[in-house]
């Protein structure tokens, strides 16, 4: 049963994919507008606005820097006896820090976020990167659902369109034609239309035509 559930999930993954009919124009428009520049960048988040207030005013007047402040994160967060610090890695290596204290406000995430597409993050967050110049620091929060940013952006690198991200591309343009209205009910009618439809009891049959 559980192999004919995966055969039956692949194949009709592929059918959904043929009905979007997904074009090599679309792929370079998305490309294009979502996925030729990558931001390197890093930020601070935190949860209450005072707090965000208080860390960004001192980047801002030179008391401190947000490089210092990832140093200052890291020692802390590796030192920390406290269940609540913690700190992982992720595969280069970069820091992952949540949940310490930093400078007497409670830092909810300070991570490296690495080199992504504007696209990646939520529309605030995505705006005030492409608003930043390289190696400069957002002079004011960047409030989101998640709470207050403070961005460090240190790049921006032009990302070439290899077959992997034209696939992860295709990928997305896939699941965003699958979330229109009517679409997965239309294609599974035109699939049903091909078939013959057999049943083995009656409840199957009553729920199927439910």
């Amino acid at each position: 049963d559980l192999i004919n559930v995966l055969r039956f999930s692949l194949v009709y993954s592929t059918y959904l994919e043929n009905m979007a009919n997904i074009t090599p124009e679309q792929i370079q428009e998305s490309y294009a507008d979502k996925y030729a520049v990558k931001y390197c960048a890093s930020h601070i988040l935190i949860e209450n606005e005072d707090g965000a207030n208080a860390i960004l005013k001192k980047i801002n007047s030179g008391e401190t820097t947000f490089d210092a402040l990832a140093e200052q994160a890291k020692v802390l967060s590796e030192e920390a006896a406290a269940a609540e610090a913690t700190t992982t890695t992720n595969t280069t290596g970069k820091l992952q820090a949540s949940n310490i204290t930093l400078n007497d406000v409670k830092i909810k995430e300070f991570s490296d976020l690495d080199c992504q597409p504007a696209s990646t993050y939520v529309a605030e967050f995505s705006e005030a990167l492409q608003n930043m110049p390289e190696n400069s620091v957002t002079p004011e929060l960047v409030k989101t659902q998640f709470g207050y940013h403070i961005i460090q952006l240190t790049t921006i690198e032009k990302a070439e369109l290899t077959k992997e991200l034209e696939k992860e591309i295709r990928a997305a343009l896939v699941q965003a034609k699958q979330q229109e209205p009517g679409f997965s009910a239309h294609a599974i009618k035109l699939l049903l239309d091909q078939v013959e439809v057999t049943f083995s009891n009656d409840k199957a049959k009553e729920q199927f035509e439910d």
